[in-house]
């Protein structure tokens, strides 16, 4: 059907996109529905707005170091495969 590394990383992908979109939902409605004089309610209405860079951020990053790790394992197996014997 499809590659099982591009299906994994479209499927990373679609979750990513679904959070973002989910936070975004939740902060608009946070922003709109509690508009009260309350500084605490003020303040954490930010936080969804900082969480998700952090969390977009924080999936690059496991990304970037899933990514490093299969390099260096696929560099050892073939450096392996093709040693000579002495």
């Amino acid at each position: 059907m499809f590659n099982s590394d591009r299906g994994e990383s479209e499927l990373v992908e679609t979750w990513q996109r679904f959070v973002q979109a989910l936070l975004g939902v939740l902060a608009l409605l946070v922003v709109i529905f509690l508009p009260s004089g309350n500084l605490i309610q003020e303040v954490l209405s930010i936080v969804p707005i900082i969480l998700r860079p952090l969390i977009i951020l924080l999936g690059l990053l496991v990304s970037v170091i899933q990514a490093f790790v299969f390099m260096l394992l696929s560099m050892i197996y073939l450096g392996q495969a093709v040693a000579h014997e002495h």
